[in-house]
């Protein structure tokens, strides 16, 4: 399929129109911005178009929220019915939203930067946030940045679809709009992509990374949660046999003293799965890599992100020579948990590495 026709394909699929043509008495097309632009491919199509459109509704800054949301909607009725499902996927104990902790809007690349820019424009990381029923979820200082710490589930879902940020590793969205994953596991194309044709990203990318990241005794509760929401997920992931899958866990632990004398224990998880097929992935991706993080401060596992990545990164994250105690440990993939993430002093404590 040409380049243009994938674009004309996506778009009839997110309830848009490929051309700004109508018949008479028809509803009127939605006006686009153009896409794909200079550094976009096809596969950042209908999307990249989108969230160009909703960051031009966002000025003026009154009634951006309602705008942004209004154009969201006239552009892709699927994504947002999609977005507003967030906060309701779950069982009577915890929902999905419960199985995800927080993130930094700032992309590394740009945190050094005098001018730097946010990976998900603000107006519309709030307005998505807003319809997923969260609309405050963005608040917090993220290094340098003001009111930059956010919720990672839309943050790492939805809002890495419309982010614009060119990474030194591309778009954001890459990992949602192209194929490694599915192909890499054997799924059906576009089941962890922004508009599959059963479930949604969010869920079945929470059920995929939940059923990784809460493999131990600790997540019974989380793994419980993420069985109990199973009903809004793709078939096809319901029935996939995890047990096949070889997961290498790089576990980190920290242990910081509190004013009491107790002492609070963060572990930062970060799950290696080598894919099961051989993929001709762009990038050479081997594996999918899942961030989570367990904070005795509340009890809980929470999700961060989920990302292809090549074997060299894998390999450097599982040198023998990083492990033991005494290791300098910080957050990664813009994870934000408070007292660790830009922590005045280094903290250092111990690292292993799991298989299984």
């Amino acid at each position: 399929m040409s380049a243009g026709a994938c674009v004309a394909a996506i778009a009839i699929a997110t309830g848009c129109a490929a051309n700004h043509t109508r018949a008479r008495g028809s509803a009127p097309a939605v006006e686009r911005a153009p896409c794909p632009i200079a550094g976009e491919q096809a596969e950042d199509c209908p999307y990249a178009g989108i969230a160009r459109d909703l960051e031009g509704a966002a000025s003026p800054a009154d009634g951006a929220r309602d705008r942004i949301l209004s154009r969201l909607a006239r552009e892709s009725p699927a994504l947002d019915a999609a977005i507003a499902s967030v906060s309701t996927i779950g069982g009577d104990d915890l929902k999905y939203v419960d199985l995800w902790g927080r993130s930094g809007n700032y992309d590394a690349s740009q945190l050094d930067l005098p001018s730097p820019r946010p990976t998900v424009d603000e107006a519309v990381l709030d307005a998505i946030n807003a319809r997923a029923g969260m609309p405050g979820a963005r608040h917090g200082n993220f290094g340098p940045i003001h009111d930059a710490v956010t919720f990672a589930g839309v943050e790492h879902t939805y809002g890495y679809v419309f982010s614009l940020l060119p990474t030194p590793f591309g778009f954001k969205r890459a990992r949602w709009v192209r194929d490694d994953l599915e192909a890499g596991f054997g799924l059906s194309r576009g089941t962890l992509g922004p508009l599959p044709k059963d479930g949604s990203l969010f869920a079945n990318v929470t059920y995929f990374a939940g059923k990784i990241a809460f493999r131990t005794p600790d997540d019974a509760r989380e793994l419980a949660a993420v069985g109990a929401g199973a009903r809004g997920v793709s078939t096809e992931l319901r029935a996939f046999d995890f047990a096949r899958l070889a997961p290498v866990r790089v576990e980190e632990t920290l242990h910081i003293p509190l004013a009491n004398g107790a002492s609070r224990t963060v572990v930062l998880r970060t799950d290696f799965v080598p894919f099961v097929a051989r993929t001709a992935a762009p990038d050479g991706n081997t594996n999918l890599l899942v961030y989570s993080a367990r904070d005795s401060a509340d009890q809980r596992a929470r999700l961060v992100t989920v990302f292809p990545v090549g074997t060299a990164m894998r390999t450097k994250a599982l040198d023998p020579a990083r492990t033991g105690s005494g290791q300098p440990i910080a957050t990664q993939y813009n994870a934000f948990i408070e007292g660790i993430t830009g922590a005045a002093a280094p903290l250092t404590g111990e690292r292993r590495i799991l298989e299984r």
